[in-house]
């Protein structure tokens, strides 16, 4: 069974053609895409850029003020509910080329296999079994019993 796979932006007053490029790189490879707007002044831009992908892949989630990195945990409190098994977390000017998302499972398959000291970097969180840790003056998340792969 293919895992679901939901990206979770987070954005404040984004440059809606950055956007644009991230979101169609990644868009082929996930299955959902959340963008948690902390009370941009161009939400608008934001709602109009979501009608542009397959409708309900692009769903914004709209904050009324900026609430900065809890932004992720709306984000997160969404995926799960939705039954997500991974997340990819991404800021609005974050742009990965594209399939990206399809190597860096490749490689967590791989590398990940053993617990082994590449493990101990995180992109992709696999749920619904997480945690913030503190790790080497950075926050992980971790899955009992596994570490995942960064890029």
């Amino acid at each position: 069974m293919k895992p679901k796979i939901i990206a979770i932006y987070w954005a404040f007053n984004p440059d809606v053609k950055v956007l644009r490029l991230s979101l169609r790189n990644l868009i082929d490879d996930v299955d959902e895409i959340i963008i948690v707007d902390n009370g941009s002044r161009n939400v608008k831009e934001l709602k109009e850029l979501a009608t542009e992908f397959i409708p309900g892949k692009v769903n914004i989630v709209e904050l009324r003020r900026n609430l900065g990195v809890k932004a992720l945990n709306i984000g997160m409190s969404i995926a799960i509910k939705k039954g997500a098994d991974w997340v990819l977390l991404m800021d609005d000017d974050s742009i990965y080329p594209k399939g990206i998302l399809r190597n860096i499972m490749l490689a967590y398959n791989v590398l990940c296999k053993h617990k082994n000291d590449l493990c101990d970097k995180i992109a992709v969180i696999s749920l619904p079994y997480w945690k913030f840790n503190q790790l080497r003056e950075t926050f992980a998340i971790f899955k009992n019993p596994h570490i995942f792969l960064a890029v």
